[in-house]
């Protein structure tokens, strides 16, 4: 029984980490913090707004990873979002971890930056220029649904992208990096 206590609070304690006290963790990089959000439930009924899931893709895709060795900080800039018409949840396109196949799927589109950068004094990072690479995502499209615990997820999946590598033709040579985004 101790055990499932403890690998019970370790997952929660996780996901609070994970999603929102990340106070500070931009520093460690030279950029700004990743955005989070403080609630994830409105609208409890009804369709969201544009603005709502706006907000909920930053939360989900800003933030920083170690998954693969040295940290690495995802931010996005230039966000913008349209919501298309609610529709019910099709086992074929939108099974992701966690999502309430009782609830409405919200198809959406429209266009971000993805910014990928990594620690200061590691891998040639230093302060001003510690990002690797962005990435512009037009035409994107992808999905806005409630989880299990009515949370409101939003991904964009089908995407046009431009790379921007900070030495071209170099495969991204540790040498060469491009300064943090200057703002959201």
């Amino acid at each position: 029984m101790k055990i499932r206590f403890v690998v019970l609070v370790c997952v929660l304690a996780h996901c609070v980490v994970g999603a929102f006290a990340q106070s500070g963790a931009g520093a460690k990089f030279g950029a700004r913090d990743p955005r989070t959000c403080t609630s994830r439930k409105d609208p409890v009924k009804g369709a969201p707004t544009a603005d709502q899931l706006k907000r909920y893709f930053i939360c989900d895709t800003e933030g920083v990873n170690y998954a693969w060795g040295p940290g690495a900080l995802t931010l996005v800039t230039d966000v913008t979002v349209e919501v298309g018409k609610g529709r019910p949840f099709n086992i074929a396109l939108d099974s992701f971890p966690g999502i309430d196949p009782t609830q409405t799927i919200y198809p959406i589109r429209g266009r971000y930056t993805f910014w990928n950068c990594g620690e200061l004094g590691k891998d040639g990072n230093e302060p001003g220029h510690s990002c690797l690479n962005k990435n512009q995502h037009d035409n994107a499209e992808g999905i806005c649904y409630k989880d299990s615990f009515a949370d409101w997820h939003c991904k964009f999946l089908g995407k046009t992208q431009t790379f921007t590598n900070a030495c071209p033709g170099t495969g991204g040579a540790t040498a060469c990096r491009i300064p943090p985004p200057a703002g959201y």
